[in-house]
């Protein structure tokens, strides 16, 4: 059995990488569990987990989490973000249990976040590692192997909308920058419909601000049935690993422009199935957003036809998952089964 654990609050990137990842090695034939550290107030995690089909269990404590796997032992533990990490690894290491951590996060923390992050990052020696992107490998203190997220390429490609509609997603706090995006609606409102979805600290500064310029949706539980709809995702962010948000969007066949940050320029080709341009430069991003509105319609089909080429051929489970079992296996995994012949079978 393989366990996922991580500490989710709220929907974001790693919490759908890890629905994500389950469902997949669910498809693959191996049995998966989801163990949260805490089942929040108001979080929909747990309930969407659930309902995808995927067996969920709270953890609660390091004592809950010693507990449940003394209860269940898995054949190997995989942690996302930090408190996961070093709770996990301190269980792992009790009960010797293999175990693997996956590093998400792009951004560097200050002050009390910082100390967690490279409390993470260099108790990080108990297990195997896994970064999302090479600048966030770079920034381990041991090395870490990258491992693309990814996601199933959507059975159809979306139709370009007849008018002209943005999106921002993610949480409205300064990495991810939604100032940017506001600033960039202000600006440019000739082009098209602007719309943030989204909460977090800056959120009420931003709609007073810039109530006018883009409309301020909130969270969303359906970000597909969001993106499916849009002209382009656009993303400001100031720093990033590899977001699950572009790789949604991308699959949809919706074109990405994106800061060249973290794994995106990876991820997004300047001009051809995306645009890409320079990370905090407004000017630069309005370059980007003008080339891609002077695009025709079949212009932008063809763009985002070219987007789920580069999911299907880079960013599929097909293609990373097997990979992905590879480093569980050096970390301890045993597996009965061969990889790649069980993951190209399952997904058809």
């Amino acid at each position: 059995m393989i366990i996922q654990y991580l500490d989710a609050s709220a929907i974001g990137g790693i919490e759908t990488h890890v629905e994500t990842l389950a469902l997949a090695q669910l498809a693959a034939g191996e049995q998966v569990t989801v163990i949260l550290h805490a089942d929040y107030p108001h979080s929909k995690v747990r309930e969407r987990y659930e309902n995808a089909g995927l067996n969920v269990q709270v953890a609660g404590s390091l004592v809950g989490l010693i507990h449940l796997l003394r209860k269940n032992v898995p054949d190997i533990l995989h942690t996302h973000g930090y408190k996961a990490g070093i709770n996990g690894r301190l269980a792992a290491r009790l009960l010797s249990i293999p175990l693997i951590s996956t590093f998400h996060a792009g951004e560097r923390g200050k002050g009390r976040m910082a100390l967690y992050q490279k409390l993470d990052e260099w108790t990080s020696f108990v297990g195997g590692r896994l970064a999302v992107s090479r600048i966030i490998a770079d920034y381990m203190p041991f090395k870490t192997k990258v491992m693309r997220n990814f996601v199933p390429l959507a059975p159809h490609p979306r139709k370009v909308p007849e008018k002209a509609s943005f999106v921002f997603a993610g949480r409205l706090s300064h990495e991810k920058g939604p100032d940017i995006f506001c600033e960039l609606a202000s600006r440019n409102p000739m082009l098209g419909h602007f719309a943030v979805h989204g909460d977090g600290p800056m959120r009420q500064e931003l709609e007073t601000s810039f109530a006018g310029s883009a409309t301020f949706y909130g969270f969303s539980n359906d970000m597909k049935r969001v993106l499916a709809s849009a002209s382009a995702l656009v993303m400001t962010s100031r720093n990033e690993g590899l977001p699950m948000i572009a790789l949604e969007a991308m699959a949809l066949g919706v074109p990405v422009i994106a800061p060249a940050v973290g794994g995106l320029p990876e991820l997004v080709s300047n001009g051809r199935n995306g645009f890409l341009f320079e990370a905090e430069n407004l000017q630069s991003l309005e370059s980007a957003l003008r080339a891609f509105s002077s695009l025709t319609p079949q212009q932008m089909d063809k763009m985002g036809n070219l987007a789920r080429e580069t999911i299907s051929g880079q960013f599929s489970p097909e293609i990373v998952l097997p990979d992905l079992f590879e480093a569980y296996q050096l970390a301890g995994w045993k597996s009965s089964r061969s990889i790649r012949t069980k993951v190209q079978s399952s997904m058809g």
